[in-house]
């Protein structure tokens, strides 16, 4: 039986090199710049407003449920479809994950059964849009904005994927990416949080 050579991921050459050797030379290890410059093109992007880059998209969904002022006893909807931030986020909030069905089309949340989980106690939802399949979200934001409920997309596996003519991580009132080695676009380890609101933006920055 022939040996599978599975593809090198990520496959870092000579540009990633010599972005590195620019931090170091800039004796700026916090590399301020550079970030700032990332997160400018990363929202010019995604066509949103304010981009902040945080150490993983875990703290990216954590800062963003606290930026929500999601807290004790609060119901956070999510998928049970997802890695473990999806849920470990809300739990970090001291508030409830509350797993919704899936839909098979996408792999996210089934906007039927999303509605259904919906309770006094619900404050948001997180979505997922999984192996850089969009969820969807006509029916999703939908439903939420009904029960004034703010959305999160998390993108981490979709940077790049588009929903009738428009970025994902542009829908909802936060988006968060990763940037972890196995992502489409990897610094080794790292996260990005997404918004048009300048509010919740400055929160979380202070944060």
């Amino acid at each position: 039986m022939k040996k599978i050579k599975w593809p090198n991921w990520p496959n870092y050459g000579k540009s990633e090199h010599e972005a590195v050797s620019r931090v170091i030379k800039s004796n700026q290890l916090f590399a301020e710049k550079e970030v700032k410059s990332f997160e400018n093109e990363f929202a010019k992007y995604i066509n949103v407003k304010n981009s902040l880059g945080v150490g993983n998209a875990t703290q990216g969904l954590h800062l963003a449920l606290a930026a929500l002022d999601i807290g004790v006893g609060d119901e956070v909807i999510t998928t049970p479809y997802s890695w473990i931030s999806s849920a470990s986020c809300i739990l970090m909030q001291n508030a409830v994950p509350v797993f919704t069905d899936i839909e098979e089309s996408s792999l996210g949340i089934c906007p039927k059964s999303f509605e259904q989980s919906i309770t006094r106690r619900t404050k948001a939802v997180i979505l997922v849009h999984l192996f850089g399949y969009p969820s969807q979200l006509d029916q999703i934001l939908e439903i939420a904005n009904r029960y004034n409920l703010p959305v999160i997309e998390d993108a981490s596996h979709s940077h790049g994927a588009i929903y009738k003519n428009k970025m994902v991580g542009s829908f909802g009132k936060i988006s968060v990416f990763s940037l972890h080695q196995r992502k489409t676009i990897s610094v080794g380890d790292g996260g990005i949080i997404c918004t048009d609101d300048d509010d919740i933006a400055n929160k979380i920055y202070q944060l």
